[in-house]
């Protein structure tokens, strides 16, 4: 028996075109990346032979959210994301432990020693955050 892909058939919706032509490109963007998320989620329970109560088993939730999450429109956390591919044994997130990250590093001066700081008699006015919120 050969293996076969099934195509799925074109449709075509005035209705669904109507709805589409009402949102803008970023929403569009997003959409299709959260169902495409999902999309690969489901193809790699699939090949791993996990249902959806296994699923959640394994990631310690309740059989509702992993419907949610296989719905595409979940936005899921990094965290998540994360759990779902040790999980999974996938890739979802990029991994940022090979990539190098640069960050800016700002001197902190610490003019009095922490626990010698007193902030009980100064005035508001003495902070700089009082600028911003028009305390002085």
């Amino acid at each position: 028996m050969k293996n076969t892909i099934q195509i799925p058939n074109v449709h075509h919706s005035d209705i669904l075109d109507d709805f589409l032509s009402t949102i803008s490109t970023e929403e569009f963007e997003e959409t299709t990346s959260k169902m495409k998320i999902a999309a690969y989620i489901a193809d790699a329970m699939k090949a791993k032979g996990i249902n959806k109560t296994t699923l959640a088993k394994l990631l310690n939730q309740k059989n509702s959210v992993i419907t949610k999450w296989l719905s595409g429109t979940h936005n899921f956390t990094t965290d998540t994301l994360d759990n779902i591919s040790k999980v999974l044994d996938i890739t979802l997130i990029a991994n940022y432990n090979e990539a190098p990250v640069l960050m800016d590093k700002k001197e902190i001066k610490n003019e009095i020693p922490y626990g010698e700081r007193n902030y009980k008699n100064r005035p508001l006015s003495n902070f700089s955050f009082a600028k911003d919120y028009e305390i002085i």
